[in-house]
Formats: C-alpha cells, sequence, structure tokens
C-alpha cells in the first residue's frame, strides 16, 4: 500500500520535476543537488532525519551504521526514501540521485532536453525472463561537463508499472562506474 503511495505521490509531482539548475550549481532533483551536503539533505527529508535520530539512540537498528557513517564520518552509502528517491552519499555530499519518474517519455525528455541541452545518445536492450517473455528497454542519456544524465525506460511485461528510472550523477561518480 505504501508503495502505491508512493506512485501516486510521484504522479503528481509538478510537471519541472528536474528543475533548473540554481546558479552556480549542478542540476536538481526534486528540491536535491548534486553536491548538497548531508545536513541540507536531512533538513528537507524528515523521512531521513527521523531514521537518523532512531539510530543515534539504538545505533545497532536495521541500517543504521550505513545511516550513521554517512552522516557522521562521510563514509560512502545509498540512503532510500519511502518515496522512491536513492541519494548516494559520499564525504558528506550527495554525489548520486536516483528517482522513479511516473510521467509520458515526452514530458520527460523535454523537461531534461531544457535542463541539459539535446540527449546525447540512446540505446535499446533486448530483454527477456524466465517466463520467456521478450521486450525491449531503453537508455537515453544527457552527457554533460559537469553531470551525466541517464533515463532507463522498463518495459518488462511482467511489471504491472512501466516506469521510467532517473540517475542524474556527477562526472567523477559516473567514471568510477
Amino acid at each position: 500500500m505504501v508503495r502505491r503511495i508512493a506512485f501516486a505521490l510521484l504522479i503528481l509531482v509538478p510537471p519541472a520535476f528536474c528543475q533548473q539548475a540554481r546558479p552556480g550549481s549542478l542540476p536538481e532533483l526534486r528540491g536535491h543537488y548534486i553536491g548538497e551536503g548531508v545536513s541540507e539533505l536531512l533538513s528537507k527529508e524528515p523521512e531521513l532525519q527521523k531514521r537518523l535520530d532512531v539510530c543515534n539512540r539504538d545505533p545497532k537498528g536495521t541500517d543504521c551504521g550505513l545511516l550513521l557513517g554517512a552522516v557522521k564520518k562521510g563514509s560512502r552509502a545509498t540512503i532510500s526514501t519511502s518515496d522512491w528517491i536513492d541519494f548516494v552519499l559520499e564525504n558528506g555530499r550527495i554525489v548520486k540521485l536516483q528517482a522513479l519518474v511516473h510521467r509520458e517519455l515526452g514530458q520527460i525528455n523535454a523537461a531534461l532536453t531544457q535542463q541539459f541541452g539535446p540527449r546525447t545518445s540512446m540505446a535499446a536492450f533486448p530483454m527477456h525472463n524466465a517466463l520467456g517473455q521478450n521486450w525491449v528497454d531503453h537508455f537515453y542519456v544527457w552527457d554533460g561537463a559537469t553531470v551525466f544524465v541517464r533515463l532507463r525506460e522498463d518495459n518488462n511485461p511482467a511489471s504491472q508499472n512501466h516506469h521510467f528510472v532517473l540517475t542524474i550523477e556527477s562526472r567523477a561518480e559516473h567514471e568510477q562506474e
């Protein structure tokens, strides 16, 4: 049920789900940006702040080691929220953002092209599953000087919710992969 609510929330995200970058900063995704500090992240994400508070009281709780390490020591960690956004943190800053996007491809493409310029590449990947079903997934890329943006279209017929996964990462983060 929580995931269905999260999907509904994502559908209601304003059309500019990726807002224009603030002057002198990197692009934003739902109010977060590459290079954002952990304290700013926590101030914008009450769910994460609550999890941190719980972990401070009981450091042996689920995923507390990752969260406390990322917040207090600057360790690398992937932290997820219930509204389907993942933050990769390293040295106390966001280096990668990933989120589900529930919009039509044309809307997403227009928003990303407005923010990052023309798409630099597209690839189609034939896929299949254990049920013998075949389909084609697509990857769309905006490869910029400071950020790498990837949009994956998941067309798995066994999935009831075809969706797009948007990833924005720093150039340095992308080059590590």
